[in-house]
């Protein structure tokens, strides 16, 4: 007569569900603390800047017109204007002929979960404390319409930026 032994066999099952619920609490956390550093990232705002932009309400179709972006650093050290994101949902009726000083490049994102895409234009330009810089953007009305996105200035990092809505009607 031939025995066996299962509490052996029982014992392998019980480690191999203990081990599939460790690895899915650790997805569980990564998961979580993926989204809450997201969070984090996306709620940074410059404090050591104040930072105005000012946008024409209304220009004609074919007009000429200027974005003015004002910087001025409220620290004690020296900031850096890393970028500027403007929303292509605002762009849409325009065409940005080039900015003064000149942006160092260009590229475009979109943000996290959709919802809008972004045209970045990198500065890279150093302020000493109490320091202001004024970036002025040329741009032209193309089409008629109200247009309207976010304009975000990043100071010090692609991820602290203060964020402003933009609308412009062009008639």
């Amino acid at each position: 007569m031939e025995t066996t032994n299962t509490s052996g066999g029982n014992k392998t099952i019980v480690w191999i569900a203990v081990g599939c619920l460790a690895l899915l609490a650790c997805v569980v956390v990564a998961f979580f603390s993926g989204i809450g550093g997201l969070y984090w990232i996306g709620s940074q705002t410059p404090d050591n800047a104040d930072i105005l932009v000012n946008i024409p309400s209304e220009v004609n179709s074919g007009e000429s017109f200027q974005i003015e972006v004002v910087v001025t650093n409220t620290s004690r050290t020296t900031i850096v204007v890393s970028s500027i994101d403007i929303s292509l949902n605002y762009l849409s009726g325009f065409l940005i002929e080039g900015t003064t000083p000149p942006y160092a490049e260009t590229s475009q994102y979109s943000s996290i979960g959709g919802g809008e895409t972004f045209q970045t234009y990198y500065f890279h330009r150093s302020l000493a404390p109490e320091e202001s810089l004024t970036i002025v953007f040329n741009g032209r009305a193309l089409a008629i319409g109200d247009y309207r996105g976010n304009v975000d200035v990043c100071i010090d990092s692609e991820f602290n930026c203060k964020s402003d809505i933009a609308r412009t009607i062009v008639r």
